[in-house]
């Protein structure tokens, strides 16, 4: 059984420094970011859930750690959109421009709308958090966002980026495990060994899997064409995206390795103490449970 390819844009470019729906995104972003964070704060938990072990949990955290869980809320809407949209069907393959010219095809109608949705969560997540991001995650928001607008601006990558996009699926389950625990489900618990392992197989499947097909493609054919069309420089910092981008996800996959082995042959050194912070936390706040 073959599929046909999703006809979805004719990709005539505007004369736009930055395609208008591109930006359109990146406003549609930030106010549904703020508007779902401040909804679930200040409305859904007080009035639904206050009584609640989650909510009480919550409450005891510290401010960062309170504004991080909050965040999920808003990371949550912003990888359904993702992954229930048009980046989907561009990942999959059904639109033929992209196949064709994965580097030189450009839509400047709803993929270029989808991007600036991504570039604009990266914003606003940012703008919350910024005070006590971790290292990594600052680089990840900072070159994803750069690396965005820079295909906008250029009206190229947008295959690469519109596939990186759809490995936000993964964040579904890493945000469940932040629910649990705070919550009250203890870490070492039933639920959280199953969320836990459905997170480590999801991350492995959209982010890991596909990095050997993302070298490939940039190696053979990817910088090839950038340097083509948009200049030896350009290409450059096409390159040094691609590399952050393979050193962040490899990095990420190493941890979780690490404390799977851990956890699966029930050691424990002192350097867990400092990986599961986060986990403690949640457990020492919360009204333990059995699964």
């Amino acid at each position: 059984m073959s599929f046909s390819t999703l006809a979805i844009g004719s990709g005539e470019l505007s004369n736009a420094i930055i395609p208008p729906h591109f930006l359109m995104g990146v406003g549609a972003s930030i106010v549904t970011y703020f508007a779902t964070y401040f909804t679930v704060e200040k409305l859904i938990l007080p009035k639904f859930f206050k009584s609640s072990a989650l909510y009480q949990n919550m409450e005891k955290l510290t401010p960062y750690k309170r504004t991080s869980f909050l965040c999920i809320f808003p990371s949550t809407v912003h990888a359904a959109v993702h992954c229930f949209g048009l980046p989907t069907l561009i990942a999959l393959g059904y639109s033929e421009g992209h196949n064709l010219q994965k580097i030189a095809f450009y839509d400047e109608i709803w993929p270029a709308f989808y991007q600036g949705f991504f570039a604009g969560y990266m914003i606003a997540d940012y703008a919350k958090t910024y005070e006590d991001l971790e290292t990594a995650y600052v680089v990840h928001h900072i070159a994803s966002c750069a690396a965005w607008f820079l295909s906008a601006y250029l009206r190229s990558m947008q295959w690469q980026t519109t596939l990186l996009q759809f490995c936000e699926f993964s964040t579904f389950f890493l945000n469940l495990r932040q629910f649990f625990l705070t919550s009250g489900y203890p870490s070492s618990g039933t639920t959280m060994t199953i969320t836990n392992l459905i997170f480590f197989l999801t991350f492995t499947a959209v982010r890991v899997v596909p990095m050997p097909m993302i070298i490939r493609e940039w190696v053979t054919l990817g910088f090839h064409d950038m340097r083509a069309k948009d200049g030896l420089a350009m290409a450059s910092v096409g390159t040094m995206f691609t590399v952050i981008h393979c050193a962040l996800q490899t990095t990420w996959f190493a941890f979780m390795v690490k404390k799977l082995v851990r956890a699966l042959s029930g050691a424990k050194d002192k350097g867990d103490d400092d990986d599961d912070d986060d986990d403690e936390q949640a457990d020492d706040t919360a009204t333990k449970k059995k699964d």
